[in-house]
Protein backbone atom coordinates (compact mmCIF):
# COMPACT_ATOMS: atom_id res chain seq x y z
CA UNK A 1 0.00 0.00 0.00
CA UNK A 2 1.38 3.30 -0.56
CA UNK A 3 3.17 5.13 2.03
CA UNK A 4 1.26 8.85 0.96
CA UNK A 5 -2.14 7.16 2.53
CA UNK A 6 -3.19 7.92 5.70
CA UNK A 7 -3.48 4.97 8.37
CA UNK A 8 -7.46 5.33 8.26
CA UNK A 9 -7.15 4.99 4.80
CA UNK A 10 -4.21 2.31 4.53
CA UNK A 11 -6.40 0.54 7.05
CA UNK A 12 -9.54 0.49 4.72
CA UNK A 13 -8.12 -0.78 1.88
CA UNK A 14 -6.22 -3.68 3.82
CA UNK A 15 -9.52 -4.55 5.11
CA UNK A 16 -11.08 -4.91 1.52
CA UNK A 17 -8.13 -6.15 -0.41
CA UNK A 18 -8.91 -9.50 0.70
CA UNK A 19 -12.17 -9.46 -0.76
CA UNK A 20 -10.94 -7.92 -3.91
CA UNK A 21 -8.60 -10.98 -4.44
CA UNK A 22 -11.45 -13.57 -4.17
CA UNK A 23 -13.46 -11.28 -6.72
CA UNK A 24 -10.22 -11.53 -9.11
CA UNK A 25 -10.68 -15.14 -8.76
CA UNK A 26 -14.51 -15.18 -9.98
CA UNK A 27 -13.80 -12.94 -12.66
CA UNK A 28 -11.72 -16.03 -13.54
CA UNK A 29 -14.87 -18.26 -13.54
CA UNK A 30 -17.22 -16.07 -15.13
CA UNK A 31 -14.36 -13.97 -17.31
CA UNK A 32 -16.23 -10.76 -15.84
CA UNK A 33 -15.30 -7.51 -17.14
CA UNK A 34 -15.75 -4.03 -15.69
CA UNK A 35 -14.81 -0.29 -16.26
CA UNK A 36 -14.37 2.05 -13.06
CA UNK A 37 -13.23 4.72 -11.72
CA UNK A 38 -9.99 5.59 -9.60
CA UNK A 39 -7.30 8.60 -8.89
CA UNK A 40 -3.91 8.71 -10.55
CA UNK A 41 -2.80 7.02 -7.09
CA UNK A 42 -3.84 3.67 -8.64
CA UNK A 43 -0.62 4.16 -10.41
CA UNK A 44 1.21 4.12 -7.47
CA UNK A 45 0.25 0.81 -5.74
CA UNK A 46 1.58 -2.16 -8.02
CA UNK A 47 -0.15 -4.88 -6.00
CA UNK A 48 -3.33 -2.98 -6.55
CA UNK A 49 -2.82 -2.12 -10.10
CA UNK A 50 -2.54 -6.06 -10.72
CA UNK A 51 -5.28 -7.30 -9.19
CA UNK A 52 -7.42 -4.20 -10.97
CA UNK A 53 -6.24 -5.79 -14.18
CA UNK A 54 -6.59 -9.75 -12.99
CA UNK A 55 -10.15 -9.04 -11.51
CA UNK A 56 -11.29 -7.99 -15.79
CA UNK A 57 -10.76 -4.62 -15.76
CA UNK A 58 -10.55 -2.80 -19.02
CA UNK A 59 -10.86 0.80 -18.39
CA UNK A 60 -10.76 3.66 -15.64
CA UNK A 61 -12.11 7.21 -15.53
CA UNK A 62 -9.64 9.21 -14.30
CA UNK A 63 -10.02 12.69 -13.47
CA UNK A 64 -6.54 14.41 -14.69
CA UNK A 65 -8.18 17.59 -14.18
CA UNK A 66 -5.29 19.74 -15.41
CA UNK A 67 -1.94 19.92 -16.87
CA UNK A 68 -1.22 23.38 -14.81
CA UNK A 69 0.56 22.64 -11.62
CA UNK A 70 -1.44 26.04 -10.46
CA UNK A 71 -4.93 24.66 -11.55
CA UNK A 72 -4.47 21.35 -9.89
CA UNK A 73 -4.42 23.88 -6.46
CA UNK A 74 -6.95 25.69 -7.85
CA UNK A 75 -9.30 22.62 -7.59
CA UNK A 76 -7.78 21.18 -4.82
CA UNK A 77 -6.39 18.15 -6.53
CA UNK A 78 -2.74 17.73 -4.51
CA UNK A 79 -2.78 14.09 -4.74
CA UNK A 80 -2.42 14.52 -8.71
CA UNK A 81 1.15 15.21 -10.52
CA UNK A 82 1.54 16.77 -13.83
CA UNK A 83 4.90 15.19 -14.33
CA UNK A 84 3.87 11.78 -13.59
CA UNK A 85 0.71 11.86 -15.79
CA UNK A 86 2.86 9.35 -18.56
CA UNK A 87 3.96 7.17 -16.28
CA UNK A 88 1.04 6.99 -14.70
CA UNK A 89 -0.58 6.08 -18.49
CA UNK A 90 1.93 3.95 -19.28
CA UNK A 91 1.32 1.62 -15.85
CA UNK A 92 -2.18 1.53 -16.60
CA UNK A 93 -1.75 0.91 -20.04
CA UNK A 94 1.25 -1.83 -19.60
CA UNK A 95 -1.28 -4.10 -17.44
CA UNK A 96 -4.23 -3.85 -20.69
CA UNK A 97 -6.18 -1.45 -18.95
CA UNK A 98 -8.05 1.89 -21.30
CA UNK A 99 -8.10 5.14 -19.72
CA UNK A 100 -10.93 7.89 -20.22
CA UNK A 101 -9.25 10.86 -18.61
CA UNK A 102 -11.21 13.83 -17.46
CA UNK A 103 -9.77 17.26 -17.91
CA UNK A 104 -11.34 20.77 -16.47
CA UNK A 105 -10.76 23.57 -19.06
CA UNK A 106 -11.48 27.79 -18.60
CA UNK A 107 -9.69 27.98 -14.67
CA UNK A 108 -8.04 31.08 -13.42
CA UNK A 109 -4.58 29.70 -14.61
CA UNK A 110 -5.78 28.98 -18.56
CA UNK A 111 -4.31 30.53 -20.96
CA UNK A 112 -4.12 29.71 -25.04
CA UNK A 113 -1.32 27.53 -24.77
CA UNK A 114 -2.44 25.37 -22.06
CA UNK A 115 -6.07 25.04 -23.65
CA UNK A 116 -3.96 24.07 -26.67
CA UNK A 117 -1.54 21.32 -25.27
CA UNK A 118 -4.19 20.01 -23.72
CA UNK A 119 -5.87 18.56 -27.14
CA UNK A 120 -4.89 15.47 -28.77
CA UNK A 121 -2.55 16.05 -31.62
CA UNK A 122 -3.23 15.14 -34.45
Amino acid sequence: LSPELSKSQTRLMASHFHPASKLAGIQWDFFIKWFGQASVTIARDDELLELAAASGCIGLLIGFESISPANLEIVGKKINNVDEYQDVIRKIHSRGIGIHGFFITGLDEDKEESALSTLPKK
